[in-house]
């Protein structure tokens, strides 16, 4: 018998073992959905209990105190806060056709605006409140930063402004959550189709993730209209400053509830 071959055999599977224990083999590791359950949960928590007072259904409404704090957003973004120095603050604008809270950042020691009127006659240039939200600098708090952005004005809408419903989404299970919530007998508006379903269950990496360079944050989400289905949408931003340089939606799966207001 040849014992070359068995011997070589044998090398080769020391020197493998060899290798390993060098460079010992890891898993990979598990796709961090960057705090979004815990984010989103919170927000749901702060808005789901509100209830729009009757005065802003009124023409111009103003603000009679006890309403929602804003700030209050902040036990939720934890990897976000206020420039030194301001708060966050609202007006709400009422049109006849629905109303929605307007955001604005404010001196700590300026007195609130009462009314939408009062606001714009005094500060009718004053930056976009997003301007004076700091994120951390770090994958977590561009992404908080980002759903922001498109969570913190849906309190106290009204009528028309409700097609304002953008959700974001934090993985898998939120997909298959937001498809069972369409099945049954309640169902908002018109069912999804077996197809739709499908392809939502489909998409993939539903999580958020962030790409951080060396001037940017790249923050890429699935979000979600019951006035347009699912959609990648993916922002920007600029790490000096975090201003939002670009914003993309990507048109995923269509859907549209079918319900008109």
């Amino acid at each position: 018998m040849n014992k070359f071959p068995v011997l070589a055999i044998v090398a080769l599977i020391a020197a493998m073992l060899a290798c390993q224990a060098v460079f010992p083999t890891q898993p990979p590791p598990e796709t961090s959905d960057l705090g979004c359950h815990e984010t989103i949960a919170a927000v749901n928590g702060l808005q789901s209990n509100l209830t729009l007072p009757q005065y802003f259904t009124q023409e111009n409404p103003t603000k009679q105190g006890g309403e929602f704090d804003p700030n209050r957003y902040f036990e939720a973004f934890t990897h976000l806060h206020m420039q030194e120095g301001y708060v966050l603050d609202f007006v709400y604008h009422q049109d006849g056709m629905g109303g929605y809270p307007l955001l604005y950042a404010r001196p700590v020691d300026q007195a609130p605006y009462a009314t939408e009127a009062d606001y714009l006659a005094t500060a009718p240039d004053q930056p976009d409140y997003l301007s004076f939200v700091v994120p951390q600098d770090s994958p977590e708090g561009y992404f908080e930063y980002a759903a922001f952005a498109v969570l913190a004005n849906q309190f106290y809408l009204d009528w028309h402004a409700n097609y304002n419903d953008w959700q974001v989404l934090c993985g898998r299970d939120d997909v298959d959550k937001l498809i069972q919530s369409f099945e049954g007998e309640d169902v908002f508006g018109i069912p999804m189709t077996a197809a739709q379903k499908r392809q939502a269950r489909a998409i993939e990496a539903p999580q958020p993730s962030v790409e951080l360079t060396a001037e940017t944050a790249i923050v890429k989400m699935l979000v979600f209209t019951k006035w347009g289905g699912f959609y990648r949408r993916s922002l920007t931003i600029r790490r000096a400053d975090h201003f939002i340089v670009d914003e993309q939606d990507e048109p995923l799966v269509e859907y549209d509830c079918g319900i008109m207001f």
